[in-house]
């Protein structure tokens, strides 16, 4: 009998990181073809959603990690970064204080990533033009100097949500920055579970609906 070659699925890893209330989950929700609620409860810890999707001829399996935000809970998503391909720092841009301290959180990923992981820099709520404290040109300019990429975004009216999620994985497809795992009998485990699939190793199964 011969057996079909296996069909190949690269697995990424993304983090949303940034101050509470800048509208991580709002993002996450929206990607995930859910519906833009205006009262979103607080994220504490860390939360995941996982979707696959196709980029060109690649399918592609992604698990999104959505970081709570407040300062109580700063720590617990170190231990996350170290596995992950790609980053989308947010900040509001009506909470100039939001995207003052993405320098700090992006210190912290830095200090716990893995080498050639992609960032991208979100200024979300663009449809709260009226009350912008944190102008265009500033965030460009930082974005440059920290060598990402840079995107506004609006959860509430769907603008450059699905972009801004494309963005970095196709930054980390066309770096090479994933893992690489063969289609098995408990793929859908393995899609439904966060964490099982860290170096291309089946290591935990997590149906808990807890991050890694």
């Amino acid at each position: 009998m011969t057996n079909k070659k296996q069909k190949t699925f690269q697995f990424i890893k993304i983090q949303l990181v940034g101050n509470s209330g800048v509208g991580k989950t709002s993002l996450l929700n929206v990607f995930n073809d859910k519906e833009f609620e205006f009262n979103n409860s607080t994220t504490y810890g860390v939360e995941f959603e996982t979707k696959e999707i196709t980029l060109g001829e690649k399918t592609v399996i992604v698990q999104i990690c959505d970081t709570g935000g407040q300062e109580a809970y700063r720590s617990i998503p170190k231990i996350y970064y170290r596995n992950s391909h790609g980053y989308l720092f947010v900040y509001d841009i009506t909470n100039y204080q939001s995207f003052d301290e993405i320098a700090s959180w992006q210190e912290d990923v830095f200090n716990n990533c893995k080498p050639k992981v992609q960032f991208i820099l979100i200024g979300n709520k663009k449809d709260k033009e009226d009350y912008r404290k944190v102008s265009i040109e500033i965030a460009k300019k930082y974005a440059k100097e920290n060598n990402m990429s840079f995107l506004e975004t609006s959860a509430k009216d769907n603008i450059n949500v699905g972009k801004a999620f494309l963005q970095v994985l196709e930054q980390c497809v066309e770096n090479n920055v994933f893992e690489v795992f063969e289609a098995t009998n408990d793929r859908k485990r393995v899609v439904k579970s966060c964490g099982l699939i860290v170096n291309g190793v089946d290591e935990k199964n997590n149906d808990s609906g807890k991050c890694c």
